[in-house]
């Protein structure tokens, strides 16, 4: 009978402990830490609370016996409970104490694809005219803004595996997106940028209507004429101190290429009917590193670095790593992306006019990495 009313307790108490620091957990992103132990506490009082009690009562006689904390974005409660044993009276005590603990953290979605990291921004991940965007994957948003992400007109479209943004949003999303969840950060912060080396002399050969060309350092960035083929031969692309710029009706293709942006104005400039078809290196350093820039904003416009394609065809299949630029896609601009995990990561990105956005998480091609990626934090599980 001891045995039966002890294991009884236990159970009870521990399942009260378990909804406590659910409830503390489930809280947004935007709670404080006294937030979550007093949501804790004020689950606890309730599940603990017997016909005829008053909360205040039970506050005293239950949760007083519990203890709330908040560590590493995970709330811990232990509690524990006295119960009179006929066992303990022959033994010379009264009661036997039953000790339980609990721990919730939040859970994490399936890895992202697409990721914004401006932690302030309103819309920035913003869709407006006839944009589209589609992914089989998560997409998540930094920004802490009301609007973080948001679509314009009652034509855009924005389909994805989940949506998350660490402020809210305004528009048309499928499905709902999850707000007030814990910003992803940048997983990528520590990814070493090229250096520049010797500077490439290519004038001649950009003379050519088709041209291949070495990896190494462009300074002062390229102009690729209008109506050229240019074709980047496996390696490094450093385009430094100046953009890539790519005119209307050429083409710029390559195998198993990165391209890097660093220092003043390195962005990408691609005109109406370019056309953008590369691949990423399957080893080395740069594995599926397919564009990088630095993470120093030393652009001209508007006092930001800003990569745009306007009526642009791109295909790539590895990570657009552009960490304080503003990407750009305007226009009849088809952008497909592939990539085993992250597909872009950029401080903004807009889509506008006709533009339409395909990303696809997948590996195509059998790269070897160690880390498939993060997910966002949203709604509450226990770990313990």
């Amino acid at each position: 009978v001891t045995y039966a009313t002890i294991s009884h307790e236990r159970s009870e108490l521990q399942d009260n402990l378990d909804a406590s620091v659910l409830a503390g957990m489930s809280l947004g992103y935007s709670a404080t830490d006294r937030q979550r132990v007093d949501a804790a506490i004020d689950m606890m009082a309730q599940r603990s609370m017997k016909f005829g009690e008053t909360r205040q009562e039970t506050v005293s006689a239950k949760v007083d016996n519990s203890k709330f904390r908040v560590l590493n974005n995970m709330v811990i409660g232990d509690a524990k409970t006295e119960v009179p044993s006929l066992i303990a009276n022959f033994m010379g005590g009264d009661v036997t104490i039953v000790n339980v603990k609990a721990i919730a953290e939040k859970s994490s979605t399936d890895p992202v694809c697409l990721h914004a990291l401006n932690p302030l921004m309103t819309g920035s991940i913003q869709l407006y005219g006839t944009a589209s965007l589609k992914a089989n994957c998560v997409v998540m948003a930094d920004s802490e803004n009301a609007t973080g992400i948001l679509t314009w007109g009652k034509t855009t479209s924005a389909e994805a595996k989940s949506f998350g943004v660490t402020g809210s949003y305004k528009g048309n999303f499928k499905p709902v997106p999850h707000v007030d969840v814990f910003p992803l950060k940048d997983q990528y912060g520590d990814l070493p940028i090229p250096r520049p080396g010797a500077c490439a002399n290519v004038a001649a050969k950009l003379m050519k209507v088709e041209v291949e060309l070495d990896p190494g350092t462009y300074c002062g960035g390229l102009t690729i004429s209008p109506h050229s083929v240019v074709t980047l031969r496996p390696g490094t692309y450093i385009f430094n101190d100046g953009p890539l710029n790519i005119s209307a009706n050429s083409t710029l293709k390559g195998e198993e290429v990165t391209i890097a942006l660093v220092g003043d104005n390195a962005v990408i400039n691609a005109n109406s009917n370019s056309i953008i078809n590369l691949t990423s290196p399957v080893s080395g350093e740069y594995t599926n590193i397919q564009f990088i820039s630095d993470r120093d904003l030393n652009g001209s416009f508007k006092k930001e670095e800003w990569s745009t394609l306007s009526s642009t065809n791109l295909t790539f299949d590895g990570l657009m790593y552009l960490p304080e630029q503003d990407l750009w896609l305007k226009g009849a601009s088809n952008i497909e992306g592939r990539s085993p995990t992250m597909a872009i990561v950029a401080d903004q990105i807009w889509l506008q006019d006709d533009t339409a956005m395909k990303i696809t998480q997948v590996n195509t091609r059998d790269v070897k990495l160690k880390d498939k990626g993060a997910g966002y934090r949203y709604s509450a599980r226990l770990v313990e």
